[in-house]
Order: C-alpha cells, then sequence, then structure tokens
C-alpha cells in the first residue's frame, strides 16, 4: 500500500482544508441554520460525507500490516458513517413530505453515492483485491480487478 500514501495524504488534506471551509460558512450562519430544524441535520450531513474522505485519507496513510486491514478499517468507518447519515436521511424525510419528492431523492442518492464507494473499497480490500480497493476509496466507483469489472486492470498512480 506504500505506493498509494501520496494518493491518500493529498485526499485528506484537500478534503481537511473544504471540510474547513463548509465549517466556517455554517458557524457564520449557525442562528439561521439552528432557526430551523432540518437545516441543522442537513448541516451535519454535509460535515459528515466531507469528513468521510479525510478519514480515509488518514487511514491509507496509516503503515498497515496489509492490505485487508485497511480494507477492515475503511468497511468499518465507511458502515458506521452510513447508518449515521441514513438516519439523518430518515430524520430528514419526515421534515421533507410537503416538498417535491425528486428534491429527497435527490439529496438521498447524493449521500448515498458519497459512502458506497468507501464501502465497495473495504470490501474489495478485505477479500485481498488490493489493486481496486483504494482507487475505488479515493476517487469514487471505478472497478478494479472484481467480478463486476474483470476487464480492467487498475495499477498504483507510479506505474503509469
Amino acid at each position: 500500500m506504500g505506493s498509494w500514501q501520496t494518493l491518500f495524504a493529498t485526499q485528506a488534506g484537500v478534503g481537511a482544508a473544504l471540510t474547513g471551509l463548509v465549517f466556517v460558512a455554517l458557524s457564520i450562519n449557525l442562528k439561521q441554520i439552528l432557526a430551523l430544524p432540518s437545516l441543522a441535520d442537513r448541516a451535519g450531513e454535509a460535515l459528515l460525507l466531507l469528513l468521510l474522505p479525510v478519514i480515509n485519507g488518514l487511514v491509507g496513510v496509516l503503515p498497515q500490516t496489509s492490505s485487508r486491514a485497511l480494507g477492515g478499517e475503511l468497511l468499518g468507518i465507511a458502515t458506521v458513517l452510513w447508518v449515521i447519515v441514513s438516519r439523518i436521511l430518515l430524520t430528514g424525510h419526515k421534515a421533507a413530505l410537503g416538498r417535491p419528492a425528486h428534491e429527497f431523492v435527490t439529496r438521498a442518492l447524493a449521500a448515498q453515492f458519497a459512502v458506497v464507494p468507501a464501502i465497495v473499497a473495504g470490501c474489495l480490500l478485505l477479500v485481498g483485491n488490493s489493486s481496486g480497493g483504494p482507487v475505488v476509496a479515493g476517487l469514487g466507483p471505478i472497478g478494479g480487478d472484481s467480478p463486476v469489472t474483470p476487464r480492467v486492470k487498475l495499477r498504483p498512480v507510479q506505474e503509469w
């Protein structure tokens, strides 16, 4: 996993910068956000979703004994975050009953698409696929040596 250190470090740094900017924006508008309970939930959801790449990047630069250990860590973190975000979405669905349905569907799909790649990456690494997992964790659902995309061979960045 040493060849992925730069990607994970960059991911953690950029994610932390973006999370910090959103945190400052939320702090400036805190009174308006807290005035509507649904906005507070959405703000928390946004911060959690922005923290996922930061945490994944930090986990990726830790010295692991194997790619399976990294997979277990990514899977555990992403699953916990998925449960929390799903609970926020369920709460938000009750508050959005008077709104058009496509608004909530778009929000829910965006949140799920943000978390699911990390879960897939954790599963890929956990079963021993060390080439596709980091790319999925870092860049989104791209494939690898999995049954889903058998013709794609992903290599670490240094080999490109």
